[in-house]
């Protein structure tokens, strides 16, 4: 698996292209796959309320990929970050990162969420292979919403 390199900001809440020495970086692990996994909107499911009047999102590809890209944290954009959110987001970035394992790239992957502020949630996810396992920790922040 190579393709441009994407790098997560804690600071700046978001994913930029890598550069080295004045090019864009490749990279040949799994980071910038996490992050597409994480940080893309997956169509939502029917049943799913939509925080706003912009559809069910997704990607045009998934109808030819054969499964769907992306996570559905994007629904959790305006909730009160509550224990119940942080399951939910459990869950949607397990779904997101269930095509590692389906594919034979990871053996396993968990997915830990826990608040780190009023509107702020870690995920930290850990993806086992081969000899060895990778670990990732993505900030996500939500909108406030009056409670």
């Amino acid at each position: 698996m190579t393709g441009i390199a994407l790098t997560w900001s804690n600071t700046l809440l978001c994913a930029d292209i890598s550069t080295a020495w004045g090019d864009i970086a490749i990279d040949a692990g799994l980071q910038t796959a996490v992050i597409i996994s994480l940080l893309s909107d997956r169509e939502a499911a029917p049943g799913d309320v939509l925080p706003d009047d912009n559809g069910p999102r997704g990607w045009w590809g998934d109808a030819y990929l054969g499964f769907k890209l992306g996570s559905r944290l994007w629904l959790l954009r305006r909730t009160v970050l509550t224990q119940k959110t942080l399951n939910l987001a459990q869950d949607y970035a397990m779904e997101a990162l269930q095509w590692m394992i389906d594919f034979g790239i990871a053996g396993s992957v968990s997915v830990v969420a826990t608040a780190t502020g009023l509107h702020t949630m870690n995920l930290a996810v850990t993806i086992n292979q081969t000899g060895g396992s990778a670990v990732f920790n993505v900030l996500w922040q939500g909108q406030a919403v009056a409670a």
